[in-house]
């Protein structure tokens, strides 16, 4: 096991704190088990930013906590920090010896993280797009917004939440809002678009733009282990010529309307095609007449930011549009 970067807080007394991390290109690693750049235990109040990961057999960007490394678990977590403006593909453990063939590798990984914003990054070519998630039962990342990302052509999921088994942690208080996902899921894993694990509590999923792959899964919630996994609003979906999924606490629903009433969730969602600029680039900025122009919920600049991932206003006129674009 190899790390490109990795920033461990081991004293109980002393964070690292301040730290900037901005403008590397790290590529071409042989990673086995571990990251191409980490942030462990006592550390705070860092950036991530303006780097570019890609071409590597294990996650690009992990933010971790409850591993032991800080001697205290009430400070052993990566928090109160910013991954912000990067670029990251090609990114996939299949073939790594340590996963073998399965799309197990994040472009960006919280993994019992705190405090965290996510945004305005750009991942694609990767196993998993974001994931904000525990491996450490009773554990949980909390408190962490992504918001204006463009993830796509992934091979699995564009954005997970919760943990990958009922025997390990999750997430709580994730925000994720005004995010793009568009054709991930190409190895027909059916995690599909956005996917809600075990152990997800008071999450929020708003303003985003869903497009499936031909797989056509839009949101997995495939377990119904937790009451309040999600509170989902105001998203645009759209499954193109495949049959649209959106699975509930174990149900699939095949219409919007179907998922709207058995849920409970989306009563704002719309399905209809975001009509992007381009889908063979891909530019995925939508076009005037766009359904997704206008049609978001302002939820103020603390939860959207005040950039989209052009860095444009966030906000332009009166309303706020879905997706990682603003008109």
């Amino acid at each position: 096991n190899a790390f490109g970067l990795k920033v461990d807080g081991t004293r109980l007394a002393t964070s690292i704190s301040e730290l900037v991390i901005a403008g590397n290109e790290i590529d071409h690693l042989v990673l086995g088990c571990s990251e191409s750049f980490s942030l462990d235990g006592n550390v705070e109040q860092w950036q991530i930013v303006g780097n570019t990961v890609h071409d590597s057999n294990n996650i690009a960007i992990g933010a971790i906590g409850f591993e032991g490394v800080a001697p205290d678990p009430s400070i052993d977590q990566a928090r109160d920090g910013l991954i912000a403006g990067n670029t990251v593909y090609n990114i996939s453990s299949f073939g790594n010896p340590a996963y073998g063939n399965e799309y197990a590798a994040d472009g960006i990984y919280i993994d019992g993280g705190t405090r965290i914003v996510i945004e305005r990054n750009v991942v694609h070519h990767v196993d998993i797009g974001i994931e904000v998630a525990s491996e450490h039962a009773g554990r949980t990342s909390s408190d962490v917004i992504v918001r204006s990302n463009l993830v796509y052509a992934g091979n699995s999921v564009g954005i997970s939440i919760g943990g990958y088994a009922a025997n390990v942690g999750g997430s709580e208080r994730v925000t994720i809002v005004n995010n793009t996902l568009y054709d991930n899921d190409r190895a027909d894993t059916y995690s599909g678009e956005f996917q809600i694990q075990f152990h997800a509590t008071d999450n929020v999923f708003k303003n985003n733009i869903v497009r499936a792959s031909a797989s056509g899964v839009l949101v997995n919630a495939f377990t119904a282990d937790t009451a309040n996994p999600a509170a989902m609003d105001r998203n645009l979906y759209y499954a193109g010529a495949a049959t649209p999924a959106w699975i509930w606490k174990g149900v699939e629903y095949n219409t919007l309307p179907g998922y709207v009433g058995g849920s409970g969730q989306d009563a704002g969602a719309v399905s209809a095609n975001p009509q992007f600029v381009d889908t063979a680039t891909p530019d995925l900025r939508v076009l005037p007449a766009s359904p997704a122009v206008g049609a978001g919920l302002n939820l103020g600049s603390t939860i959207v930011g005040i950039r989209d991932v052009a860095g444009q206003a966030r906000i332009q006129g009166a309303q706020i549009d879905i997706g990682a674009y603003e008109q």
